[in-house]
């Protein structure tokens, strides 16, 4: 499969600064704590496996992994495989952070590609795993690029969930939150080549993510299960994913779960042709999406849905052109709720009305070359 280049130059840098809270510098200060949560600021891959099995086992409630600009790749398995978060845990995970050394995670960039989790074509990018019982799992701010997930009986290794892993055991009720990443080029040999995000009870949110290039039997781009409970998923492009099993009925999105899903303002275009569908599972809840094929009917007050050509800048960039039939037509409260920042790092709203997918435009923050 070929493996578009989606990134660009044209990423706009907006700094946040941390607050008085006690931080974990990992190769860089002494641990430390605030109010029983453990904060963690992590710049290399050793330093990130150990934060996430430090996570699991140090007896805070809520804990925060803050990973500064660079790629990282694992040494052997996914980052975060080997600990499950006990019930009542919650967990963050977030990256381009940068700093002096003496605060080395002082201020936050909202640029994702500026942070990789690379799987090296041999491993999965990051897995988060929670116990039984209630929590929160949140990951934003990343790039998995590169993530590999095949199931071997030999090493138990998974079949889902390339780039990034979110999950539970049975009775698992923790909420998970997907936000502002970039998921390339990965595969899982069963489910959600770049992304599986579940729960078996929680609200499972997944919006103003980008997957491209991503390949697995069903939903290349991602699958969402959940459980008895809701799901949104919510401003994502997934575009030029593929599924290589010519059987199979989907080729970028799936679902699994009782839970009732909905999604709003996505963009599913050029993901595998022929009979597959860019969409596919029971009625779901569809509303003001470009969705190129689906398989089956929307459900009950679904409504504002086309399939039309987005018009992205060019093959490798997947923002939208001034003459995008997606511009300001979204819903601006979608269930799920919006990000602040559009992908590029720009307001998510921009002329009065969300865009569809993961960008927003504005003749502001442009060059004027494309």
């Amino acid at each position: 499969m070929s493996r578009p280049d989606l990134t660009h130059s044209h990423n706009a840098t907006f700094g946040r600064v941390i607050g008085t809270f006690a931080i974990l510098a990992v190769g860089f200060a002494q641990t430390a704590f605030a109010g029983g949560d453990l904060n963690v600021c992590v710049s290399d891959a050793a330093g990130l496996q150990t934060a996430l099995l430090a996570t699991v086992t140090n007896g805070a409630s809520n804990d925060t992994i803050l990973i500064r600009s660079g790629t990282y790749v694992a040494a052997s398995n996914p980052f975060g495989s080997g600990g499950f978060y006990p019930s009542g845990d919650s967990i963050t995970v977030s990256g381009g952070w940068s700093g002096p050394p003496e605060s080395p995670c002082q201020t936050q960039s909202n640029d994702p590609t500026l942070t990789v989790i690379d799987g090296d074509d041999v491993r999965g990018g990051l897995q988060l795993s929670h116990q039984a019982g209630p929590g929160s799992m949140t990951v934003r701010n990343l790039t998995f690029a590169n993530g590999h997930r095949q199931y071997n009986p030999m090493t138990f290794d998974n079949d889902r969930g390339g780039g990034l892993l979110v999950q539970g055991a049975a009775g698992n009720t923790a909420s998970v939150l997907v936000e502002r990443c970039i998921f390339r080029n990965n595969y899982a040999s069963f489910l959600g080549g770049g992304l599986v995000a579940s729960s078996d009870g929680g609200i499972v949110t997944v919006r103003n993510n980008l997957f491209v290039g991503n390949s697995a039997s069903e939903g290349a781009a991602l699958h969402v299960f959940g459980n008895g409970s809701v799901a949104y998923v919510a401003n994502n492009t997934a575009a030029d994913n593929s599924s290589p099993s010519a059987g199979k009925t989907n080729a970028a999105f799936a679902i699994g779960g009782s839970s009732a899903m909905t999604l709003t303002n996505n963009i599913f275009w050029h993901n595998t042709s022929g009979t597959q569908a860019d969409v596919y599972g029971p009625p779901l809840l569809l509303i003001s999406n470009d969705i190129e094929k689906i398989s089956g009917t929307p459900g009950a007050g679904s409504v504002s849905n086309l399939s039309v050509d987005p018009k992205f800048i060019n093959t490798n960039d997947y923002r939208l052109i001034a003459t995008s039939p997606l511009i300001n037509i979204g819903v601006n409260v979608p269930l799920g709720g919006l990000t602040t920042f559009d992908l590029e790092g720009h307001a998510r709203i921009h002329s009065g009305t969300v865009d569809l997918g993961a960008y927003e435009f504005s003749f502001l923050f442009r060059d004027g070359f494309e």
